[in-house]
């Protein structure tokens, strides 16, 4: 399970940098601004591994990642929709 979850990690590490360097190349790639968006993304990224596992703590439960997961991508789809 754990070769499975790195290889997926890796795989998805390896595909969305080479879209940046891409960018980058292509001058296409506003620095400053995505450097601000990398500030926010990792101080959500902890707080959100904060929440979830106070919640599973609490809950006894790690289905609650499935339903995170799932009401995110709803929340998304109703948004892309309008």
């Amino acid at each position: 399970m754990q070769v499975a979850s790195a290889t997926s990690t890796f795989s998805m590490l390896f595909s969305s940098s080479m879209s940046v360097v891409q960018y980058y190349y292509l001058d296409r790639f506003p620095v400053p601004y995505a450097s601000y968006f990398v500030l926010i993304a990792t101080i959500a990224a902890f707080a959100g591994q904060h929440v979830v596992r106070k919640i599973i703590a609490i809950l006894g439960r790690a289905s609650i990642i499935i339903f995170i997961l799932a009401s995110t991508i709803f929340i998304s789809a109703i948004s892309l929709g309008t």
